[in-house]
């Protein structure tokens, strides 16, 4: 059996890597995930079918100031790194061209796979180009990106697995959720609120929303005082997850995933339509959950038929949609979602595996 390691120095992209675990195993390979993630090894009791074995990198200096400088200093010499040469192929989850490091990886081993997460900055730099030209692989995360910049993609879709379903009462309030770190940059908040508030004003209170994830950013008091300047406040609950387990938990039980990427509200949401991926999108059709998403941006992703859609800009609409959605609609929508995702699975398994048979050839 062929071996794969799976190396992430920066633990920002954990997500990707259940994904990967089950598209290298699917394709016969053995895996071994070396990580600096303390709490890696909580992703097997979530995905029980996936087969791999966890190392860490946990050296004495590890959360003190930026890792992506103390990284270099701690594989001086790059000694440490000599175990790579017994894979038959490295992935990279994370390409950081300002790591000598990355460097050092791609010099010592023969086959080294990465996936490019903001290609559009990383397809600029010299030492990608260098990567690339030493006949190693690069990806994308998903469809659109891969047209757009001519490169094979993978999509990440594997999460948790959870064998009891939610069960619906008719009446009973929807519930709708935002996950991730609260930042204005990533997506569109204060669409949010106007969106509530829209709704509470016009009569549609049968809801709430449920924003999980970190909190204690700079943007949170913001966002905590338009609610209350809406005075929408009671419509909301805050849920700081404290582990993978719980973060799934929580998204499982809800009826809608919002992105709230829309390109009509602010330009900052225009690279998630093409050029960096959105991962709510992928939780949930991971999760076969519905979502309510903007028309273009479902488009983006191919999930027309599998979520609710409103125009740009108009997305207590699309809220409106879901509040009065029945519990067999919403079931429709979720069978959708994961006939979607093994689609999706489907083809980044057969995208990855014709990317290693052109090294062979």
């Amino acid at each position: 059996m062929k071996s794969c390691a799976i190396v992430e120095m920066i633990s920002g992209h954990d997500h990707v890597i259940p994904s990967m675990i089950y598209y290298f195993q699917s394709l016969g390979y053995q895996v071994e995930v070396h990580s600096t993630t303390p709490n890696f090894k909580e992703v097997s009791q979530l995905l029980p079918d996936l087969e791999y074995e966890v190392h860490e990198f946990l050296p004495p200096e590890y959360g003190k100031g930026d890792f992506a400088y103390f990284a270099d200093r701690w594989f001086r010499g790059y000694r440490s790194l000599q175990f790579l040469r017994n894979y038959d192929l490295v992935y990279l989850n994370t390409f950081r061209v300002e790591l000598a490091l990355t460097s050092a990886i791609s010099q010592l081993c023969r086959r080294v796979l990465t996936v490019l997460h903001i290609p559009e900055s990383g397809l600029r730099k010299r030492r990608l180009k260098s990567f690339l030209k030493q006949g190693h692989q690069a990806m994308v995360l998903s469809e659109a990106i891969g047209a757009k910049y001519q490169l094979p993609w993978v999509s990440p879709l594997t999460y948790a697995e959870f064998s009891t379903p939610i069960e619906r009462e008719e009446g009973q309030p929807r519930v709708f959720c935002v996950s991730g770190t609260l930042r204005f940059t990533g997506r569109n908040y204060l669409a949010l609120v106007r969106a509530v508030a829209e709704l509470v004003e016009s009569g549609d209170t049968n809801f709430r929303v449920k924003i999980l994830g970190r909190h204690a950013t700079a943007d949170s008091a913001r966002f905590q005082q338009a609610i209350q300047e809406r005075g929408v406040r009671d419509y909301f609950e805050f849920v700081e997850n404290s582990s993978h387990e719980q973060y799934f938990k929580e998204l499982q039980a809800v009826d809608f995933v919002l992105p709230l990427i829309d390109r009509f509200e602010e330009q900052v949401s225009e690279r998630h339509y093409h050029d960096v991926i959105t991962s709510a999108i992928f939780v949930a059709l991971g999760l076969a959950k519905a979502s309510v998403v903007e028309r273009e941006l479902a488009r983006a992703y191919r999930i027309e038929g599998a979520c609710i859609e409103h125009e740009g800009g108009k997305l207590s609409e699309g809220m409106r949609a879901a509040i009065r959605c029945s519990s067999e609609q919403i079931a429709t929508l979720e069978q959708a979602a994961a006939a979607r995702c093994l689609s999706i699975q489907q083809t980044s398994i057969e995208n990855l595996r014709a990317t290693i048979e052109n090294w062979e050839n």
